[in-house]
């Protein structure tokens, strides 16, 4: 087992004591019982709460190499009663694939991390970002200003690029640019090629990504949205603001975003909030990577997460910019 592995669960271990200790029976429907050493629930009782055995979920809690899915992980979160950046937590922890990217993000990202990564470190600072962002925008919208104390300055560029395009900052919903089901039909079959060699490297991302709240997209090289799957209450989030299979999300439609700016920039982007350019996808938090083509090197497509804004992770960068990598190498096969 190498150090990396043996640092995930025993951080894994850590969490999961600490998530039972904040429980109290009664919380959970159980009857209070006799005095306790410890505060919180008992490794037997959560063992009998999600239906398995009490010496399986010891084995896990101990840090044995147990594999668990995204199902479980989902029915232990319900359990012990996660809020959704616990969850987000939880699902890295147990998640070898995430924990892993998360590890080795230095090596993997762009010198430049720091423009790539929405600023936020810590759940509490969501919010507070949210109103510096919105500020921010309003001051750049109303008043023209160059320069935005937190704001990125590679945000800062693509909202100067979208307003020069003459994007509309009010508009609510992204265009459907693909309007008919032939349309989006033929532009699916011009780029069979990427989604066969994405299809398998996307499920593993699916899968990885577990019950997160997030939704997984590919858009073409122009920002047309080819293919989204993931979480059903992202999907619902997703199409009140027009971002279906068929929608467009180049900057030229919508301004500032993680499909558009990536296909701009040519490199990885994290964006939340009242960093978009439109007021619609400021319920958004996405995270993007390019797809280049093999032979000419040009941004090909865009691998995207897509969900509700407080769900921004700066994890989540360095494992959809490694996906998006391994997508470029399937392409690279002769046989792809």
């Amino acid at each position: 087992m190498s150090d990396t592995d043996l640092d995930r669960r025993a951080q894994l271990r850590s969490f999961l004591t600490y998530l039972r200790s904040r429980l109290r029976p009664e919380d959970v429907g159980l009857p209070q019982g006799d005095r306790r050493r410890v505060p919180g629930l008992r490794r037997q009782e959560v063992a009998e709460l999600i239906g398995v055995s009490d010496d399986w979920y010891r084995w896990l809690e101990s840090g044995r190499p147990i594999t668990v899915s995204p199902k479980f992980l989902a029915r232990l979160s319900d359990v012990l009663r996660l809020n959704a950046q616990d969850r987000v937590t939880l699902h890295r922890l147990s998640l070898p694939e995430l924990y892993r990217a998360d590890s080795v993000a230095t090596l993997e990202l762009p010198p430049s991390i720091p423009s790539n990564v929405t600023p936020i470190s810590l759940p509490s600072d969501i919010d507070e970002a949210q109103r510096r962002f919105d500020a921010a925008r309003e001051a750049f919208l109303t008043s023209a200003r160059s320069e935005l104390p937190g704001i990125r300055s590679r945000i800062l560029g693509s909202w100067e690029r979208s307003r020069s395009v003459g994007v509309d900052a009010r508009v609510l919903q992204a265009p459907l640019v693909l309007a008919t089901d032939e349309s989006l039909a033929k532009a699916r079959d011009a780029n069979r090629k990427l989604l066969n060699a994405a299809d398998p490297i996307v499920s593993q991302l699916q899968t990885a990504l577990g019950d997160l709240g997030l939704a997984l997209g590919i858009a073409d090289g122009d920002g047309c949205v080819l293919q989204l799957l993931g979480d059903p209450g992202a999907w619902r989030l997703l199409e009140r603001i027009g971002i279906v299979p068929g929608a467009g999300l180049s900057e030229r439609w919508v301004g500032t975003n993680a499909v558009g700016t990536v296909i701009a920039d040519k490199r990885p982007l994290q964006i939340t909030a009242g960093e978009h350019f439109a007021q619609g996808s400021q319920v958004l938090t996405c995270t993007g990577a390019p797809i280049r083509d093999p032979e000419n090197g040009e941004v090909r497509a865009v691998l995207v997460t897509m969900g509700e804004y407080r769900l921004v992770r700066p994890a989540l960068l360095p494992a959809v910019f490694r996906y998006a990598l391994e997508i470029e190498e399937e392409l690279a096969k002769p046989n792809a």
